[in-house]
């Protein structure tokens, strides 16, 4: 269970299963790379090679508390840029859930020579006014 010195205050938690091909698994909101892709991950890891990140303020990365600044999922892009450097993984692709989903979007961004792919589910881009009293008391900000 290896981690990553970002720098002096980001220190990424990260796991590596199976063979092949590197994929790439980003957990969304309130999950961990352990925890948020359940028994996918046993059947992903016979064909991939799989990258568990747990991002930052999550599961077992730091700094804790997880913050949200409003570049929070670019931030959190150039943190795996920088695991997958670290990792000296040539290509990779990516399978991103929810929050997951919108920080594997910055991937080819910021790193195109590095991203063969990305696949996305429950992004959602946007919260509606309406929800965003639920999302902020679940913060502990509202």
């Amino acid at each position: 269970m290896p981690d990553f010195q970002r720098d002096p205050e980001t220190r990424v938690h990260y796991d590596v299963l199976g063979q092949g091909q590197p994929l790439l698994l980003i957990h969304g909101f309130m999950g961990t790379g352990g925890t948020e892709f359940g028994s996918l991950v046993a059947w992903l890891a016979r064909r991939y090679r799989l990258i568990l990140p747990d991002l930052q303020g999550y599961g077992r990365s730091t700094p804790k508390p997880r913050t949200y600044p409003v570049n929070f999922y670019q931030r959190d892009a150039t943190d795996l840029v920088a695991l997958l450097e670290h990792l000296a993984y040539p290509r990779v692709s990516v399978l991103g859930y929810s929050d997951g989903g919108e920080i594997g979007l910055w991937l080819p961004l910021l790193a195109p020579e590095r991203i063969s792919g990305v696949v996305t589910w429950g992004a959602t881009g946007h919260f509606d006014a309406s929800i965003r009293p639920a999302v902020m008391a679940m913060l502990g900000m509202g």
